[in-house]
């Protein structure tokens, strides 16, 4: 399972590259045609899309790696059993609190696509795909988050047998 998170990851995180690349491309083009006159219309709105994909797509291997911010200036000068205590406790409260914003972005990608939201603009874009990438990369995020919990979970009842 841990493997299958691990590749699901990466493959996010190379598809976030990707769609940088696109990205850049489309911007180039856009204001390429705009200088000879001719503006590719929707740029703005579809950027905004790759944008928000890129972001949450990228959440779940940045926590893979522990890339995100944390306070380790706290937790190195506290006592080790202080230490070990609140790193489980950070784990539990960003797992809950990412099961909440699953949960609650899942309920709004169903919202969206059952009322056929589109973004204002010069080019209508519907919304649910995009809300559905989100929840899918949010997702991601959750277990990871878990995943690294129960790693943490482990090593600390490990290194506590060995005492």
């Amino acid at each position: 399972m841990y493997n299958f998170l691990k590749k699901m990851s990466m493959y996010s995180s190379n598809f976030c590259g990707l769609l940088l690349a696109v990205l850049m491309i489309i911007i180039c083009v856009d204001i390429f045609m705009r200088t000879i006159g001719h503006p590719i219309l929707g740029v703005a709105e579809l950027s905004m899309v790759i944008m928000l994909t890129t972001v949450y797509l990228g959440l779940a291997n940045c926590e893979q790696a522990h890339g995100h911010i944390s306070v380790d200036f706290v937790l190195e000068r506290v006592p080790a059993k202080i230490s070990k205590f609140l790193s489980i406790a950070c784990g539990m409260l960003s797992f809950g609190t990412l099961i909440i914003c699953t949960y609650s972005m899942f309920i709004n990608t169903i919202d969206s696509y059952n009322s056929d939201e589109a973004m204002a603009g010069l080019v209508p874009i519907v919304i649910w795909p995009t809300k559905a990438i989100i929840t899918f990369g949010i997702f991601l995020f959750t277990i990871q988050t878990l995943t690294n919990l129960l790693i943490t979970m482990s090593v600390i009842k490990t290194k506590d047998s060995e005492f």
